[in-house]
């Protein structure tokens, strides 16, 4: 019988389930029963993988608090394993990655590492909440990958809901299994139920051992912190985070928190259209997105419009064709009239530029103001067309300017864009050149530029050190890649 409200049993709690998500419908069970592996099993076989890595992966982070208990050298290689297999087992649960082959080989080799990790704890002399923390994790990751998906999902609840060994943890995980929007991950992980006190706890202590080396264990600790209240939104971030190549999570804590750190900068300095290989296997600018021609000339013709009044003979604002502002108009309006994330960037910069001159080194004219205005509202009407361009527009408005270029930097720039000739395409060679000379020749350069420039060597730097390990010209550019990201990161240039 279908019913657009469907009631879950398990272990004697009954949950009142909503309309929509995976479970409207007729091919919704009417009991959910964790009592044990094979129940539980009985159940996820009529799932998808996605929804068996998303309770396996909210299980496994229940537990997880328990990671705490470890002594001081043993929580580094072990709670990095564990946070690994679970982040891999969230990432897959949005089906995003689906066909991806590296996500399946991450998830093999990170729940090896969390099965794994009873060695660090002494052949299994540690408390059995701890054993029961990362084995849960472990099994979160093998569902990623395995054809028996359900299996290991199963083997994970189990467990979590073992290991939390009370009537709330037990209510809340049949409660887990019956959401409506499973993989939303906006849903606290012990909604429905108290949090059993020793979790509790052991959730507090865990926390306060993170962020205790937030340099290290930063991003974990608001990560985890993030998914246990039901916030976290950064998937894009997660993603690449998974992504991170086993020999890096091999070094260790560290060294993951620096590839962290170089993803958090390609991310926040994503500002324009990347940098990708085409089929060549040269760098090229990938295709900017699409929005309909006429709101985008609309928005161009505005501002030409008002560009031509600011700068008509008679006009007293102190605004010329080689003002910063005009530099950055002419671009959007010429030759990237047809890169609509560009076009945004470039009125955006204009905007703040005048917002910050005028009254200071122009005077407030009506002419200057009006362009303010109107640049404002030319990106507005372009951000409404795709949200891509609205959220680069939003990262550009809260990259704040830490310090300025250093005459080394623009020194050391000035090699890049012959350095990567060879794989580059000639475009991106131009461009380069172009942010180059600017940046060089400017003491305040539009942020628009240095971030895109952050970023792009950024990734050439990458590609160069991935493809051609120890390259001397990957390490040299991923160097100055963090030592440029100093313009806006509170690291000076340090790793």
């Amino acid at each position: 019988m279908c019913e657009s409200g469907v009631m879950v049993v398990g272990y004697g709690a009954v949950w009142g389930v909503g309309q929509g998500g995976i479970f409207s419908g007729c091919a919704v069970m009417d009991e959910v029963d964790f009592s044990s592996v094979a129940s539980a099993q009985e159940w996820l076989e009529g799932q998808t993988i996605e929804v068996c890595c998303a309770i396996s992966s909210r299980a496994a982070l229940r537990v997880c608090a328990n990671l705490g208990e470890l002594d001081e050298d043993l929580l580094p290689p072990v709670a990095l394993a564990s946070f690994r297999a679970i982040l891999t087992s969230a990432v897959r649960s949005l089906g995003r990655t689906a066909d991806e082959d590296w996500l399946k080989e991450s998830a093999h080799f990170a729940a090896y590492f969390a099965q794994s990790a009873h060695s660090a704890t002494h052949s299994g002399s540690a408390p059995s909440s701890i054993s029961t923390a990362y084995s849960a994790a472990a099994f979160a990751a093998h569902a990623v990958h395995s054809p028996q998906f359900y299996g290991y999902a199963a083997r994970s609840v189990d467990f979590a809901v073992a290991s939390a060994a009370s009537s709330a943890a037990r209510y809340a995980a049949a409660f887990d299994a019956a959401q409506t929007n499973l993989t939303d991950y906006h849903i606290p992980l012990w909604a429905g139920a108290d949090v059993p006190p020793a979790i509790q706890e052991a959730h507090e202590r865990l926390l306060k051992r993170l962020n205790q080396d937030r340099t290290t264990w930063g991003f974990w600790h608001d990560w985890y912190l993030a998914m246990w209240e039901g916030r976290f939104d950064s998937w894009d971030f997660a993603t690449e985070v998974a992504k991170i190549p086993d020999e890096v999570w091999d070094e260790g804590p560290e060294a993951v928190a620096s590839a962290i750190r170089l993803i958090e900068r390609q991310i926040k300095t994503s500002v324009s259209p990347r940098l990708v290989k085409n089929n060549e296997q040269k760098w090229d600018v990938e295709r900017d997105v699409s929005i309909p021609q006429e709101p985008l000339d609309f928005a161009i013709a505005q501002v030409e419009l008002s560009l031509k009044s600011a700068l008509a003979p008679g006009q007293s604002n102190g605004l010329t064709e080689k003002s910063s502002e005009t530099v950055l108009i002419r671009g959007g309006c010429g030759p990237y009239r047809n890169h609509p994330s560009v076009v945004a960037t470039s009125f955006w910069n204009a905007c703040m530029s005048l917002q910050r001159n005028i009254g200071d080194i122009y005077p407030e004219t009506a002419s200057l103001i009006v362009l303010q205005n109107v640049l404002y509202t030319s990106v507005e009407e372009i951000c409404a067309q795709d949200e891509l361009i609205s959220a680069r527009i939003a990262k550009l408005a809260v990259l704040e300017t830490r310090r300025i270029p250093t005459p080394q930097e623009k020194e050391d720039l000035a090699k890049v864009p012959d350095l990567v000739a060879d794989e580059t395409t000639i475009r991106v060679q131009e461009e380069l050149r172009e942010m180059v000379d600017i940046i060089r020749e400017t003491d305040k350069s539009p942020r628009f530029l240095r971030a895109k420039l952050v970023n792009w060597i950024t990734t050439l730097g990458s590609g160069i050190d991935k493809a051609q390990k120890n390259e001397k010209r990957g390490q040299w550019l991923l160097s100055l890649a963090r030592r440029i990201s100093g313009w806006f990161f509170d690291e000076d240039g340090g790793s």
